[in-house]
């Protein structure tokens, strides 16, 4: 803890907003393992896959780390020193949020209609927008899940924000 109050306080706001974002991503990892019990799974294979999971989300927290590092070193757009700044990282985060939780919403919905993870198969229902749209509007509950994504998206960036 002393050396987390001897960094500077930009490397601090990095460091403690990924620690929130990685903290999501494993709860969102594990309301999927609670929701979608898996049948004749032992614990430790579900170690590995929670394992390979943490790895693929502390990647993509990394990229967003370097980001957030990136838009330090440059001073008129450095985000707790100029206005501009502070706009441009509280969209991103935002930016961040809402694709974060659209795509746990996705992998939980694909989940329970077909009973497979998100891949890039995903992508084959674009082909046709008007039919895949009245497939989803007709099967989900579009309504609610928007509603659920939105307070989501609000408790994450309230989270980050003030770093409880």
């Amino acid at each position: 803890m002393i050396l987390f109050s001897k960094m500077p306080r930009y490397l601090q706001f990095i460091v403690s907003t990924l620690a929130i974002m990685l903290t999501i991503m494993l709860l969102f990892r594990v309301a999927f393992i609670v929701v979608y019990e898996p049948v004749n799974t032992h614990w430790y294979e579900l170690f590995d896959a929670m394992l390979l999971g943490f790895r693929y989300d502390a990647r993509m927290a990394c990229i967003i780390g370097l980001l957030l590092l990136l838009l330090a070193n440059i001073k008129p757009l450095h985000p707790l020193d100029a206005k501009l700044g502070a706009k441009i990282i509280h969209v991103l985060l935002w930016l961040v949020s809402i694709t974060m939780v659209l795509f746990y919403v996705i992998d939980f919905a694909n989940y329970a209609y077909l009973g497979q993870r998100v891949t890039a198969s995903l992508l084959n229902y674009a082909d046709d927008a008007a039919i895949s749209t009245s497939m989803v509007w007709q099967t989900y509950p579009v309504v609610s899940l928007l509603v659920g994504m939105l307070i989501l998206v609000w408790l994450i960036r309230r989270c980050i924000v003030t770093g409880k």
